[in-house]
């Protein structure tokens, strides 16, 4: 299997819309590095649409900037993104994440090196590496954030046999080069969402079928 079949069978039968992505609606709208990364805080492990409504309240009720988030309390933060689920752990790395800019870190331009841009966001409690693969990914095009889409959709196809997100980041590297890594981590999340799901995937209609090692008959 080659990346340029791989992505072509996939745009001709999924388009990415930034209304289905915060992060990336945040970051066509603002460029500011700092909203990109409080809308992918909101959104770990809950829908989308629960993304988008707790990242508009958090708008509406307080602000998303550095210095509005720590200045509120936390509990006023938490009430904000509630729709989004894990409302306290991530109103904590919310604000954790607004006294370290206010504190002077350089979100504009940490992700031009991408190793210690992990490593000083992720020492931040609540942000993880898929997180932080999200702001690299926006601002600097060559990586691929592993969520649980692009995880399963990975396995299935055979482009990964590894289980730890390094190693199935690296794998997904390693076969997409570094100028559609962005647009295929888009991709593998639309694959995921509309045929490739968890429980009962659409094999029939998938446009990779033919090429998938799990295809299901």
């Amino acid at each position: 299997m080659k990346y340029p079949e791989l992505l072509a069978r996939l745009k001709s039968a999924l388009t990415v819309d930034e209304n289905e992505f915060i992060a990336l609606k945040v970051f066509k709208e603002s460029k500011n590095p700092f909203k990109v990364l409080i809308a992918t805080i909101i959104s770990q492990n809950t829908a989308e649409s629960n993304a988008f409504k707790a990242y508009e309240r958090l708008e509406l009720s307080v602000g998303v900037t550095p210095s509005k988030l720590a200045s509120t309390p936390t509990n006023i933060i938490e009430e904000a993104i509630r729709p989004a689920g894990l409302w306290r752990q991530k109103a904590r790395a919310i604000k954790s994440l607004a006294v370290e800019v206010l504190n002077g870190l350089d979100l504009f331009s940490l992700y031009r090196d991408k190793e210690e841009a992990r490593r000083v966001l992720t020492s931040i409690p609540g942000i993880g590496e898929k997180t932080v693969d999200v702001y690299l990914a926006l601002f600097r095009g060559d990586v691929i954030p592993v969520d649980t889409h692009v995880r399963r959709v990975a396995k299935r196809l055979g482009l990964t046999s590894s289980s730890t997100y390094v190693r199935i980041r690296r794998d997904l590297e390693d076969f997409f080069p570094p100028d559609v890594r962005l647009q295929a981590h888009f991709y593998l999340i639309l694959l995921g969402r509309r045929f490739c799901k968890a429980k009962s995937p659409d094999c029939g209609n998938c446009p990779l079928s033919y090429m998938c090692l799990s295809r299901r008959s």
